[in-house]
């Protein structure tokens, strides 16, 4: 079983103790590390100088409050996915979490240890498909614009030109070449 590294951010210690203790009493928790900061800062720089499978995150903290706590995680970390931990389920905050860019909400008291690693998991899996998919949007956007590229151009030397560019760039490469025999 592959070992999932979580950045807990939450401020009150109770809900980390209680967060931390409900994972590790799982059979199924297999091997879980949870690292606990209590501000939206220790957390950023925890993502900055580590690597993390998800972030578990509180969007009440003393230093951050709201959907503005995720949106900083989000436009610093786009790769990393984020389960919000709420403590109230109330309003429309689960559509709002959602749609702002997490990958689920749990309702802190609702839960179990049960609960929080299968939508772990399945936050982790949804993030990589979501990156998957992106790239391949990009892929099929660049296939496209190859294409009409292709159909454009009447001579030879500036299509073989625009594609090497355009293979260069996807590829993230500073310059190509391509040879005729």
């Amino acid at each position: 079983m592959e070992s999932i590294s979580l950045l807990l951010i939450e401020d009150n210690p109770a809900d980390a103790r209680w967060l931390q203790s409900q994972i590790h009493q799982e059979p199924s928790s297999g091997e879980f590390y949870i690292t606990w900061v209590n501000l939206l800062q220790t957390g950023l720089q925890q993502l900055a100088a580590a690597s993390y499978a998800a972030v578990l995150l509180n969007l009440d903290l003393p230093d951050s409050q709201g959907l503005d706590t995720l949106t900083q995680i989000r436009s610093r970390f786009p790769t990393c996915p984020i389960v919000v931990m709420a403590a109230e389920s109330g309003g429309e905050i689960g559509a709002q979490v959602t749609q702002s860019g997490a990958q689920d909400i749990l309702f802190k008291g609702k839960i179990d240890g049960s609960d929080i690693i299968h939508t772990v998991r399945q936050a982790i899996e949804r993030k990589r498909f979501e990156l998957d998919l992106e790239r391949r949007a990009r892929e099929m956007e660049a296939l496209y614009e190859t294409s009409l590229e292709i159909n454009a151009q009447v001579s030879l030397a500036p299509l073989l030109q625009a594609l090497v560019e355009r293979a260069a760039r996807l590829m993230g490469l500073p310059m190509g070449g391509l040879y005729l025999l």
